[in-house]
């Protein structure tokens, strides 16, 4: 696309009205056009911002708009390619091509941007009093009588180091902190920079969990008699879950077998303050829906071992509580399987007469945002290096 404007001066204005306009309505050649202008408008912003600092008064002014015009970019993407197959005669509707086995990349991108003028990304820069707040927290909770100062304890590894190579990990991550409501319910806001919603966690340990290869799972032994038929043993499971739950200490574990010598270990506090429940749930649902994507690209074999492992850690976690609410957890049934559904439905679920619930993807759309958005950089940048 750098091509196509050499020479001819800078690209041309076009009102955010119109852009929503053209991804509503465009034809096919509108939307290749307007992505291709928003792709060079973001390569032209974004070396303008690199040389800034970060504490420059246009900075995150510009990486807002830089996050704004992303967005669009990848909707776009999305919407040229579904055009595409609706023009060759390979689907009929959206939900068509969403369902379409090998199209899992795109619908991702289109996932990311379903709610768009719903869902608020934080991109400006957190405050940093926030942050020494949280992490002094953490501290105080979690490791209060540390050996040397710059260290901290790290649950998953069990084991002190020093604190550079350590993240302060959000579980429920700050720049969504305009959807935390949404999600959790009213009032769970207020927790975002408080102990219950953090960890501290080797940046190794947090990638795998973001990647959907680790998964975080209540402590409680709940492996079926028979992987293949888990269903036999449903309510004996739920009975434990249940007592799980009402424990003032709550323990966890690592569920997910990929990192084969962390699978099964449980995680070690140093305190009896534990991070809240409802927020390990986030990062597993995190994880174990990045790993149902994961399936999509892989062989048959290697899939149905990736969602043998997704079944026995939504077994884990076979009761929502009141972690999330239920419109919010619909939308994972559907992107993790309807095999899940009977682990996730609470008791009052059953007794309620069936009813259609529709689900909210504004949960689901900020993990597909995130991880469409980490691709797109990753493919940035192996380009900058050729």
């Amino acid at each position: 696309m750098a091509e196509a404007f050499k020479g001819k001066g800078p690209a041309p204005s076009v009102p955010w009205s119109d852009r929503l306009h053209i991804l509503n309505n465009g034809t096919q050649k509108e939307l290749d056009y307007q992505r291709q202008l928003l792709t060079y408008k973001l390569k032209e912003k974004r070396v303008k911002v690199q040389p800034l600092k970060s504490s420059g008064s246009r900075f995150w002014s510009d990486s807002a708009d830089i996050e704004q015009m992303h967005m669009y970019e990848v909707a776009l993407e999305a919407h040229v390619n579904f055009l595409e197959a609706k023009d060759k005669g390979e689907v009929k509707t959206l939900e068509d091509w969403l369902a379409k086995d090998n199209n899992h990349r795109w619908s991702t991108k289109y996932l990311a941007h379903k709610q768009s003028m719903e869902i608020n990304i934080a991109v400006s820069k957190r405050d940093n009093k926030d942050q020494l707040a949280f992490t002094d927290h953490m501290l105080k909770k979690y490791c209060p009588d540390r050996p040397y100062k710059n260290c901290c304890w790290d649950p998953v590894l069990a084991e002190w180091n020093r604190s550079e190579i350590f993240h302060t990990v959000h579980l429920f991550p700050h720049r969504f902190r305009d959807s935390m409501d949404t999600i959790f319910g009213a009032g769970t806001l207020k927790e975002l920079f408080k102990a219950q919603n953090g960890l501290f966690l080797h940046k190794d340990i947090e990638q795998a969990l973001d990647d959907g290869v680790l998964a975080i799972v209540p402590d409680i032994d709940l492996e079926p008699a028979d992987l293949d038929f888990p269903l036999k043993d449903t309510e004996e499971l739920k009975q434990r879950l249940r007592a799980w739950e009402k424990l003032e200490v709550k323990d966890f574990s690592q569920g997910i077998h990929t990192l084969l010598e962390l699978h099964g270990r449980r995680l070690k506090f140093l305190t009896n303050f534990r991070p809240r429940p409802r927020y390990i749930w986030w990062v597993f649902l995190v994880s174990v829906t990045v790993a149902g994507w994961r399936t999509k690209t892989q062989s048959p074999g290697v899939a149905n071992a990736i969602t043998k492992e997704i079944r026995v850690g939504t077994r884990y976690w076979g009761t929502p509580g009141t972690y999330i609410t239920r419109n919010v957890l619909e939308s994972f049934i559907i992107s993790i399987g309807n095999e899940a559904r009977s682990f996730v439905k609470s008791d009052e679920d059953q007794k309620k007469k069936k009813k259609k619930i529709q689900p909210n993807y504004c949960a689901l759309s900020l993990i597909a945002h995130e991880h469409a958005f980490r691709n797109i950089d990753e493919e940035d940048d192996k380009m900058g290096e050729d």
